[in-house]
């Protein structure tokens, strides 16, 4: 599998493909959570990602764990992706900016690790761990500092 293989740019076209050509509800939520991923691993397609999660909602299938679970952290991503586009009125903004920024950042690692064991790369696993690591005592200190709760 591409995705699994950290291919992401030939996955998301073949993922595409398959929301596009497939029309049965059968495996698209769970598919739209990989695109997603893909294209946030790409650089980030925020509006298409944002796109991507209201249109899983609808392929949702009741029972279903991986469309279940694939619809909540594509959900997740786009919030903590989105929070850059706060008012800089808000004295809050920049907190509201680190933290759900940050996040997704862990999501982002701890999914790609996650791909990394199930393809047996287990030393590039381990070091994508570490990153996610530094990033969650990184997200702890700015979170604290903006007075803001960490996760």
């Amino acid at each position: 599998c591409l995705y699994v293989q950290g291919k992401f740019a030939e996955a998301a076209e073949n993922l595409q493909r398959f929301l596009d050509e497939h029309t049965p509800k059968s495996n698209k939520a769970w598919c739209a959570f990989q695109l997603g991923v893909c294209l946030l691993e790409m650089g980030g397609n925020h509006e298409r990602v944002e796109a991507l999660s209201k249109s899983a909602y609808g392929w949702k299938r009741p029972h279903f764990s991986y469309d279940e679970w694939g619809c909540r952290r594509l959900c997740e991503l786009c919030r903590g992706g989105f929070a850059d586009r706060e008012s800089e009125a808000d004295p809050h903004a920049q907190s509201e900016k680190t933290c759900p920024s940050l996040i997704r950042r862990i999501h982002l690692l701890c999914l790609r690790a996650y791909s990394q064991v199930r393809s047996r790369k287990f030393q590039a696993a381990g070091e994508t761990r570490e990153k996610a690591l530094r990033l969650i005592n990184q997200t702890r200190t700015s979170c604290a500092e903006d007075g803001a709760e960490s996760p």
